[in-house]
């Protein structure tokens, strides 16, 4: 059974899981190899851009958050910015 932000869409039309290596929609702008998953050296690199290369004030604290919420996410059209992407609680 597919649960709803396993593969980071709002909706998976062919009840298919994606490959582990495969890149999902609507990732988040700081899981950089796009897998649905903010591991803690993406969620640092965020913070250190946000703090000395003027990133995204709102993605990467909210980037940190997931990886601290177990890294997974699933993508939420109807929040808006940064809120869009939520942690996946297993």
């Amino acid at each position: 059974m597919v649960r709803r932000g396993e593969c980071v869409k709002e909706i998976n039309v062919a009840g298919i899981e994606p490959a582990e290596s495969e890149v999902i929609e609507n990732a988040h702008p700081d899981d950089e190899d796009g897998d649905g998953v903010i591991t803690e050296e993406e969620a640092a690199d965020a913070l250190l851009r946000w703090q000395t290369e003027g990133g995204s004030m709102a993605m990467a604290p909210r980037a940190y958050y997931i990886h601290l919420s177990g890294g997974k996410y699933w993508y939420d059209s109807s929040a808006s910015g940064s809120e869009c992407w939520r942690p996946l609680i297993e």
